[in-house]
C-alpha cells in the first residue's frame, strides 16, 4: 500500500511538493481540493449580475478549503478570460480574490 504521500505514475515516484513529473505536460492530481477555473466561473454565473472575471465578491464560499483552481488552458479557453497572457491575467484574478477572500487583506 503506498501513502498518501507518494503516487507512482508510468514507473515515476512522485512526492507531493515536488516537480511533478516535468517531462509530462498532462500531469495534473484530481482531489476534492482542486477546482477547475470553468467549474468556479459555471458557479459564479449563477449569483453575478455582472460578467466581470475579477468580481469575485461571490467566490469566497466556492474556493473555501479549496488547494487551488486549475486555470488550465482549456479552462481558460471557455471562461474567456485568461487565454492570453496568462501570467499577467493570473497575477490579477489572485489579487482580487485575495482582496475579496482573505482577511486583512484590501484591494
Amino acid at each position: 500500500m503506498r501513502s498518501l504521500i507518494e503516487i507512482s505514475d508510468q514507473g515515476r515516484l512522485m512526492r507531493f511538493g515536488e516537480s511533478i513529473s516535468v517531462d509530462d505536460q498532462n500531469s495534473f492530481i484530481r482531489t476534492r481540493e482542486v477546482i477547475s477555473a470553468d467549474f468556479l466561473y459555471e458557479r459564479l454565473a449563477a449569483t453575478a449580475s455582472d460578467s466581470d472575471p475579477i468580481d469575485l465578491k461571490n467566490s469566497c464560499k466556492l474556493t473555501k478549503k479549496m488547494r487551488a483552481i486549475h486555470f488550465s488552458h482549456d479552462a481558460c479557453e471557455k471562461i474567456s478570460f485568461c487565454q492570453e497572457h496568462r501570467g499577467p491575467a493570473l497575477e490579477s484574478w489572485l489579487d482580487a480574490w485575495r482582496g475579496h477572500c482573505v482577511p486583512g487583506v484590501s484591494l
